[in-house]
């Protein structure tokens, strides 16, 4: 039979019994437990009905009983006591003593009583009066699945007194007496659930949820309600994900059923929400910071959860169970209120506009050193086109502390810059340690900007990850005055700026963070492209007295396509080409570029010189180089005479 205390399930097998010609001290009854106690009864009575002489007999009694039972493994028992069930007054005190031998402890007890003796009834097979009982306290080590074997050895003898005639004993040395041996089993409990996150989805199902408890086996499966969620992981034994299937509104528990077939309910934890005929796309990302982060440390999760849209979203709910590892210092929301239930932090949002952000900043402190991942879920009451986006992990390698100092420093360059949509851009990253010590545990984070494709990334020593838009590098260790490289290529998809920041940290002490992190800024332009044709014309050139010339020139692009930024170099020459012995006197630069078959605004251009500028030369360079595939670059340098 199976009894539960606490979080210990008691399997009692046979327990234990001793076969007197005709009697047995054997189990009886149920078995029963409190807390880490398990009491198992045992008595005697008549097996055959007509031994002795003694059936039918009232008044019997047990005068004296000696038994020895050991069990093993020893430290899964902290204490055994023999006792007599329903006796309260007037007992003899028994004899009882327990005798270590390696991984097994005999215990032995026994009475002999003169007067107020233990009634028996020998012919029922179960007597009324439960008399004699074992209470076993079982320790820590006592872990599901520990079996503890029970034996009685031979020293097992009882003697009975009856009405009818006198006293009768027997024991194992005449051969009459027979043992029975029995284990108590620890089994594996059943598992608990103690909360679900989100708690609320839509009916028609896909909301990715995180259920927290204790005992979860790998196989396990989980329904909610009476429909069986999808995509079930068991992450640990205190966490499952798993994917919310369709159902009808209204609350529903949450079921885990282990592969043993036992199963912990959490009852209408989950509420399944009407969708309405809106759609709302949410997405959620994270970022961690710092990354890498030395135990100890603060370390700083960023969620932010974004309405896609079409339509404003309502209920909405960002959740985030802390793994193991991190300790929650404080959590807060740029909307809402912020909660925390055991380690699950839930951000009650509620109605989102179309468009709209939430910024969820989660502070926790890093305590073990090891990879920690970390993923957070949203959901909302509108049915949502796309669930892929639902969930976000950033994975944060935490360091241990070696007491060493080492300043990191890091620098980050953008090339090219402006950039062009659909063309690569590189961004190289060095760190450097300036001592005094050397660095270990070195890594870098580069959250990769919105409006960038991730095309490769490379490393001069380490490795590296992506995760979402983030890349992480492992870098190891870098001596004083050493350094390391990271290369990181992406193509822009939109124009505008980008904006990109790098962070770096290690094991050691750093005597000044100011310097840990870069940041590149770049100009994404959509032209550039082959068909642009830079040239321009020259206007209003005049002199002024022998030595001074003043005009405009207005750059111009005939071509089919668009030019993206470039320079006007200008030059005083005496002949109409640019060799060397010409005096370069003016610079500007159109920072707009031109559209194709568009002309820039006029450049004012004026020159002094100490001789006579009659018959001289003014030229133009308008700067190809700066835009790839010019279709026609013979037209660059543009000549005016100064007459």
């Amino acid at each position: 039979m199976r009894q539960s205390f606490g979080f210990l399930a008691i399997l009692i097998s046979c327990a234990f019994a001793a076969h007197v010609q005709g009697q047995d001290v054997a189990t009886v009854g149920t078995v029963t437990a409190s807390g880490s106690t398990v009491i198992v009864p045992f008595y005697v009575r008549d097996v055959s009905g007509t031994a002795l002489g003694r059936d039918q007999a009232a008044g019997n009694k047990i005068q004296a009983l000696s038994f020895r039972v050991s069990y093993s493994p020893a430290a899964a028992v902290s204490s055994v006591s023999f006792t007599r069930a329903g006796i309260t007054a007037g007992l003899t005190p028994m004899f009882e003593t327990s005798t270590p031998s390696g991984s097994t402890i005999s215990y032995l007890g026994s009475f002999n009583e003169t007067s107020n003796l233990i009634p028996f009834n020998l012919d029922q097979a179960a007597p009324g009066d439960q008399v004699l009982q074992l209470t076993f306290t079982l320790s820590g080590s006592a872990t599901p699945g520990t079996v503890i074997t029970l034996t009685i050895d031979t020293s097992a003898s009882v003697t009975l007194l009856s009405n009818q005639a006198g006293s009768v004993s027997e024991s194992t040395s005449n051969g009459r007496l027979t043992l029975v041996n029995g284990s108590i089993t620890v089994p594996v409990p059943a598992p608990t659930v103690t909360q679900i996150a989100p708690s609320n989805g839509p009916t028609t199902g896909g909301t990715p949820v995180t259920i927290t408890g204790t005992g979860f086996q790998t196989g396990a499966t989980v329904a909610i309600g009476a429909v069986a969620a999808s995509g079930v992981s068991v992450g640990s034994p205190t966490s499952i994900t798993a994917t919310t299937g369709a159902h009808a509104a209204g609350a529903a528990s949450v079921v885990v059923t282990n592969t043993d077939s036992q199963s912990g309910t959490l009852t209408s934890a989950f509420t399944y929400t009407s969708v309405s005929a809106g759609s709302a796309d949410l997405s959620i990302s994270k970022l961690a910071s710092p990354s890498p982060v030395s135990v100890g440390s603060t370390l700083t999760y960023t969620l932010t959860v974004t309405n896609n849209g079409p339509d404003t979203a309502t209920g909405v709910t960002a959740t985030d169970p802390l793994p193991a590892g991190v300790a929650y210092v404080s959590a807060t929301s740029t909307q809402g209120s912020c909660s925390l239930n055991g380690t699950s932090v839930t951000a009650t949002i509620g109605t989102m506009s179309s468009g709209s952000s939430v910024t969820i900043t989660i502070t926790t402190t890093a305590t073990t050193a090891g990879q920690v991942a970390n993923t957070a879920t949203v959901s909302g009451g509108e049915a949502d086109p796309s669930t892929t986006n639902n969930s976000a992990t950033v994975v944060t390698n935490v360091t241990g502390h070696t007491g060493a100092t080492a300043d990191l420093f890091i620098t980050k360059t953008d090339s090219p810059d402006p950039a062009t949509v659909g063309s690569n851009l590189t961004y190289i990253i060095v760190v450097a340690n300036a001592g005094p010590d050397s660095a270990a545990d070195v890594g870098v984070t580069d959250v990769l900007p919105a409006g960038v494709t991730f095309l490769s990334a490379s490393t001069s020593q380490g490795s590296w990850t992506l995760n979402g838009g983030t890349v992480s590098c492992t870098l190891g260790s870098i001596a004083k005055g050493g350094s390391a490289n990271v290369t990181i290529v992406v193509v822009p998809t939109t124009a505008g700026q980008l904006t990109n920041t790098a962070t770096t940290g290690g094991s050691d002490t750093d005597p000044n963070t100011a310097d840990n992190s870069a940041t590149a800024t770049t100009a994404v332009e959509t032209g550039g492209g082959a068909g642009a044709d830079l040239t321009g014309i020259w206007k209003k050139v005049k002199r002024s007295g022998s030595n001074k010339v003043s005009g405009r020139f207005t750059a111009q692009n005939p071509g089919t396509a668009a030019a993206r930024p470039f320079t006007v170099t200008f030059y005083y020459s005496t002949n109409q080409t640019v060799d060397g012995g010409d005096k370069l006197f003016q610079t500007s630069t159109v920072t707009a570029g031109l559209a194709a078959g568009a002309s820039g605004k006029p450049i004012k251009v004026k020159y002094t010189t100490k001789k006579s500028i009659a018959g001289k030369y003014l030229i133009a360079v308008v700067d190809a180089g700066s835009t790839v595939g010019e279709s026609n670059e013979t037209n660059n340098t543009v000549v005016k005479q100064i007459s």
